[in-house]
This record gives structure tokens, sequence and C-alpha cells, in this order.
């Protein structure tokens, strides 16, 4: 798998040149452009998601964890939710934590290892598993969905089911 370095080479310019091109992230001279664009496809590079989470808070990722996926109504959830973060230029990273607090303790740590920039949760364990923190030790921003837990502070979403 070709690297950003090997595009640089390839096309005779700066690392940060290719990264500027890539992420259209600031002024190339189309000539550089389009050397950068024929090595890209030439190489068949691809910017590596892990190389852009070093940075903090910019992985445009989001994690939503269900209790139960194979419910109609989390997947209906789970696709409007990915419908309406698509649109802002994020992805959704799902998962299913099968209503069990185990799973989800595991997943949430999986979450913050993917360093998503937030969380969708339906909670299933204690209030205590829901505080995550972020590898600055921040509060990863967390919003509880459809389950109220008492004494947990993150924003909350619920349906009155009327």
């Amino acid at each position: 798998m070709a690297t950003i370095r090997d595009v640089a080479r390839a096309a005779g310019v700066s690392v940060a040149t290719v990264s500027a091109v890539v992420n259209d992230s600031a002024y190339v001279s189309p000539e550089l452009r389009a050397r950068v664009l024929a090595a890209v496809k030439e190489l068949r590079y691809a910017p590596s998601l892990a190389a852009r989470n070093l940075r903090p808070g910019r992985s445009e990722l989001l994690g939503i964890v269900v209790s139960d996926l194979s419910n109609p109504f989390f997947s209906r959830v789970v696709c409007a939710t990915e419908a309406a973060v698509a649109d802002w230029g994020y992805s959704l990273v799902v998962f299913n934590s099968d209503e069990k607090p185990d799973a989800e303790k595991r997943i949430l740590n999986r979450v913050r290892m993917l360093s998503c920039e937030g969380v969708i949760l339906v909670p299933v364990g204690n209030a205590s598993q829901h505080v995550q923190r972020d590898f600055d030790g921040r509060p990863m921003p967390t919003v509880l969905f459809g389950r109220i837990v008492e004494d947990d502070q993150s924003d909350t979403v619920t349906i009155d089911n009327v």
C-alpha cells in the first residue's frame, strides 16, 4: 500500500504538498496538483484513517451503540443517523451491545480507541460506564438514546411511546 511519502517522491513534491492536494486544504498550482493527482492514481494511494486520527479531534467518526440491531426500530435509527452524519462529512461506526452490560463496556472502550468524536448510546449498563474520556482526559461527547440513566449528566433523547 502506497504512503503519502511514496506519492510525494513519485510527484517530486513535499509531503505537505501532497497533503494539501489530497485534503484540498491549501492553494496548489494547477500543474503541481495534476502531478500529485497523477501519482495518487498511479500508486492507488488512499489516505490512512489511522494516520489522520493521530491529530486529536479529527477522526470524523461518530459511534452509535444500540442494544439490539435486529430490532427494526434500531435499524431505522441507525440508517437515519448515518444519513445525518454523512451530511456533516462524518462516518458512523455501528455497534450492537446485545443488551449485555459487559459488551457495552467493551464497545465503549473500542469507541474511545477509534478516536470517535462522540457516541450515541442506547444504554444497558450502569451510569459509571457511560463516563468516557478521550486520550487527552476530556469527556467524550455522549448522547443517551431511548433510555434514561439515573444520575448520568449526558444529554438524553427519549420518546414517550404514545
